[in-house]
């Protein structure tokens, strides 16, 4: 028997009886209990041949090579979502820095110093940052400084260049360009669409 697809010389699949039902029958439209299985039979045979095996024509040869391959996929994807959410920031260290962040926006927040206060190298304290929140710190931080700009906005007519210095923009033309990218809209024109008692004297 080879690792080719065959046809019973009954007419029923070689498969063991514990896994068809994984396997879409003929004319189901694909509708299997495992599409990781289908996707597997797709991507190690020619179409034919994954149209043959996933209507039961199955060897047991091929049957216990595909199992393995798919129990070493599965154990593969949990142990590398397990290793990267150990090697993701430690939750003590992410708000030390998040509320360091918070309380310091109005000052010069640079990769070092967020480092210094999770205790760690700059590089390593980068990509554990971005592990945790998906976000580079830097990105975090303005994320954050356009964050507290919207809430003044609305909630007060300072002028926007005094809001643009107190989160930490050393110009209006960058706390412009950056807001815009972030939100859609300029500081001025948000400020408009949240009604004339928001706006700036």
């Amino acid at each position: 028997m080879t690792l080719h697809a065959v046809k019973h010389e009954a007419g029923t699949p070689v498969l063991p009886i514990s896994i068809i039902g994984q396997i879409p029958e003929a004319g189901d439209g694909g509708s299997g209990k495992d599409p990781l299985l289908e996707r597997l039979v797709r991507s190690l045979l020619s179409p034919e041949e994954a149209g043959e095996v996933l209507r039961g024509y199955y060897t047991d040869a091929f049957h216990a090579k595909l199992m393995q391959r798919l129990h070493v996929i599965r154990n593969e994807t949990t142990t590398d979502a397990g290793r990267r959410k150990a090697q993701a920031l430690p939750e003590w260290r992410l708000k030390r820095v998040t509320a360091f962040v918070h309380h310091n926006l109005d000052q010069p927040l640079t990769l070092a110093c967020l480092a210094r206060v999770a205790g760690l190298s700059r590089m390593h304290f980068a990509a554990l940052f971005r592990r945790a929140t998906g976000l580079r710190p830097h990105d975090y931080v303005m994320q954050r400084r356009i964050d507290r700009a919207q809430q003044m906005l609305a909630g007060s007519p300072a002028p926007i260049v005094d809001i643009a210095l107190s989160v930490g923009f050393q110009s209006q033309a960058h706390f412009t360009t950056v807001f815009k990218r972030l939100v859609g809209l300029t500081p001025h024109q948000w400020r408009l669409m949240r009604g004339p008692e928001a706006l700036a004297a």
